[in-house]
């Protein structure tokens, strides 16, 4: 990515080691759609708290995460409060970096900060084992248009669980913005490792093929890291 024609910023973090990187640490940008998982999130906790019916809000909740509605996401935003949200983002342990009061459309964050929620989720912090495995599986049925996806919507690896919640924003007059977020583990077991691209760019980026060189490059080290050894 070193030269991609616009900034970016990647993070990843092995759950089962705590390890994590990121390049460039402090690299902020706006995240799209990709920050909806958060409210998303802050909903399921008040499902899980008997506070909202699930049956009221599961249809927007398969819309957020599978073809990411943005009038589904606020919907679901309107019913969490400020604080709600976050505990969300307290419980992952985002840094003072991140902007993002309650509403997605003017977040702001760090890649490192958008993995460690999905980090959370992957560890267990941010809902009951329930609630987690649901909304793991709906990020696996996540519908992008193939020029707008960072990372595949088919990882191309057999016996993972892959799932995401992609966000981007193109416009004539604005400078693109394309995000690729989520998680990536073995079916066999394992906690996994949660993955972040941001980038912004006005080359037209959904044209640009560099940024969809690093998923494969992100898969093959997941599968070797994981591969057990003889």
């Amino acid at each position: 990515m070193l030269d991609y024609p616009g900034t970016w910023g990647f993070a990843i973090i092995d759950i089962g080691c705590d390890a994590a990187a990121s390049f460039p640490p402090a690299y902020v940008q706006y995240p799209a759609s990709a920050a909806k998982i958060v409210p998303v999130i802050a909903v399921l906790r008040a499902v899980a708290r008997g506070d909202i019916e699930f049956e009221t809000v599961a249809g927007d909740l398969e819309l957020v995460m599978t073809i990411s509605s943005d009038e589904s996401a606020d919907y679901l935003a309107s019913l969490v409060t400020d604080e709600d949200v976050a505990d969300v983002l307290a419980l992952a342990g985002v840094s003072t970096l991140t902007t993002f009061v309650h509403d997605w459309e003017s977040a702001s964050m760090t890649p490192a900060d958008l993995a460690a929620v999905w980090a959370g989720l992957l560890r267990g912090d941010l809902l009951p084992p329930e609630w987690e495995s649901y909304l793991l599986d709906l990020a696996g049925q996540a519908v992008i248009p193939e020029g707008y996806q960072t990372f595949p919507v088919d990882p191309g690896l057999a016996g993972y669980a892959y799932g995401q919640k992609a966000g981007f924003w193109v416009s004539d007059d604005e400078p693109d913005v394309l995000v690729g977020a989520g998680f990536l583990r073995s079916e066999s077991g394992g906690p996994g490792f949660a993955i972040v691209l941001m980038v912004t760019t006005e080359a037209g980026d959904e044209l640009e093929a560099k940024r969809h060189d690093v998923f494969p490059l992100l898969r093959d080290f997941v599968a070797g890291e994981t591969r057990p050894s003889r």
